[in-house]
């Protein structure tokens, strides 16, 4: 029992540990360059003082941004489905599109449709199953009456 808390207590204390990372560094030299300024030194270039905390990173390009809420209209003979779902944008035009909330859609079974851009207007679409089951719907084409639609052989997936 008392490894179990033990592992418990790293398991939560390990994102805390890595969030540090990196940051020793910084004070070490911070520190190694105050006693040469003390002692009435020049510090050198190769010591370049006070490390200063780097800027804020630039937001994520809409490739890499998390899911928005959309409207989706999905045709996958036998179930269909139009509504609400949450849209995670990927390179390329690629995305996924999932219902939001845990909400059942596509008989219950599918998670998650996904669109792979393999060229400009032809995608492969998978589905993934709760199971975690990635199944092939197939090619489809964009379509060129609207183009927030994927057409393939028996399936449409569009995005709004």
């Amino acid at each position: 029992m008392r490894r179990l808390i033990v592992g418990l207590s790293f398991i939560a204390l390990a994102p805390a540990a890595l969030a540090a990372c990196g940051q020793p560094a910084a004070e070490t030299k911070t520190e190694a360059a105050a006693p040469a300024e003390t002692a009435g030194e020049v510090a050198s270039p190769a010591s370049p003082g006070p490390v200063e905390a780097p800027a804020k990173a630039d937001p994520a390009p809409a490739a890499t941004a998390g899911p928005r809420q959309v409207r989706c209209v999905i045709t996958a003979s036998p179930e269909n489905y139009e509504g609400p779902c949450l849209f995670t944008p990927d390179q390329n035009g690629s995305f996924a599109v999932a219902p939001p909330g845990g909400r059942e859609w596509l008989g219950g079974e599918i998670g998650q449709v996904a669109v792979f851009v393999l060229e400009p207007g032809v995608a492969d679409v998978r589905g993934l199953t709760k199971d975690g089951i990635n199944s092939r719907w197939g090619r489809a084409q964009r379509s060129t009456s609207d183009p927030a639609c994927w057409d393939g052989s028996d399936f449409r997936i569009c995005a709004y």
